[in-house]
């Protein structure tokens, strides 16, 4: 805003109406008088608005905006809503049944902390087969709203088949929308029929727990007429498994130790409920030489589909399918007869 003014005037105040001069707010209590201020208007809607300048010792000596003029204001939108886990993830439970807690998450104004009610959640199962959401509705998709405090909830049913499921919360409120997932564990691993096809049907698995009394040839969480090798570096080579060191384990299973299993009519194989769960956080003792390790979580590896050979002799990442073999199809071309492969983690 700029006047002027004659006479000896040091300083001067400013003010501003917004309904035409009825009443009036202050600016400035004693600017210096240069003849312009910069003045950051109000966040108001009028059209009435007008500004005035007196002296700071004098309020006879004024002038006011001989028009009204308008103020637009700025729109600022609200904050996105963001969403987050509160309770339900990474919950273990037997096929087929629900988890002891429900899948949980807030909506929270990214302004604050305050919890958004009546916002849409979407969950949604988008992974592993057979689960569903609500156990009386057998959905696989259902929509909540939040509560006066932001949390909504849903409850999951686990599929018949071991193993993972996951289960997205999407926060449809705001766009684009903000999701999180759950992920929930069946306990165990199904090991399919295995047959008597030479390099087939071989899966390799770890424990979840620390296993108490427990392998995976026991009736108990283990597949009896199963086939099981784990390979150890302190073994002396074996004749009868092409002088490698794997040999057939006798004793329990070890939390954070991988195994071969093969079984003829397949089966599921799970730690049973005495064994102890324990923190993400495992250490496993190495032995010299190549060791075979699993992770804190049931691990497992498809030997028919999870391993590949490269026969064009070329460090290639992207192969052809004709030169990307199965082990199956491998050993029926000859390339790993009587051979055992290690990946060093080199093309």
């Amino acid at each position: 805003m700029t006047w002027t003014s004659t006479g000896t005037i040091s300083a001067v105040r400013l003010e501003y109406s917004t309904d035409s001069g009825a009443t009036w707010s202050i600016i400035a209590a004693a600017a210096s008088n240069t003849g312009a201020y910069l003045w950051s208007a109000p966040n108001v809607s009028t059209t009435q608005a007008k500004v005035r300048v007196m002296s700071a010792s004098d309020a006879a000596t004024t002038d006011t905006s001989d028009n009204a003029f308008r103020i637009n204001p700025i729109v600022v939108p609200p904050p996105s809503d963001t969403i987050s886990i509160v309770g339900g993830n990474h919950q273990l439970g037997t096929p087929s049944s629900t988890p002891p807690q429900p899948l949980r998450v807030r909506v929270v104004d990214t302004g604050g902390s305050a919890g958004v009610q009546g916002a849409k959640v979407t969950f949604a199962i988008t992974f592993g087969s057979g689960a569903h959401l609500n156990s009386s509705s057998g959905a696989t998709t259902t929509t909540a709203y939040t509560d006066a405090a932001g949390y909504a909830s849903e409850t999951l049913v686990l599929g018949a088949s071991a193993g993972v499921y996951r289960v997205e919360a999407r926060n449809d409120s705001v766009t684009p929308a903000k999701s999180v997932v759950f992920t929930e564990y069946a306990d165990g691993r199904d090991v399919p029929p295995g047959g008597n096809t030479l390099g087939q049907g071989w899966r390799m698995v770890g424990a979840n727990k620390n296993p108490s009394g427990w392998n995976l040839k026991s009736s108990a969480g283990g597949l009896p007429n199963a086939i099981v090798y784990e390979w150890w570096a302190g073994q002396p080579d074996v004749s009868g498994l092409n002088n490698t060191k794997y040999y057939a384990p006798s004793g329990d299973a070890v939390r954070g130790r991988a195994y071969w299993v093969k079984d003829a009519s397949g089966g599921r194989v799970f730690v049973p409920s005495d064994g102890t769960a324990t923190a993400d956080t495992l250490s496993i003792r190495l032995s010299v030489g190549w060791n075979q390790v699993s992770s804190g979580q049931y691990f497992y590896v498809s030997w028919d589909s999870g391993a590949a050979f490269d026969t064009s002799g070329v460090n290639d990442t992207v192969l052809p399918q004709n030169q990307r073999l199965t082990p199956y199809r491998a050993g029926l071309s000859g390339v790993i007869q009587n051979k055992i492969y290690w990946y060093t983690g080199a093309n």
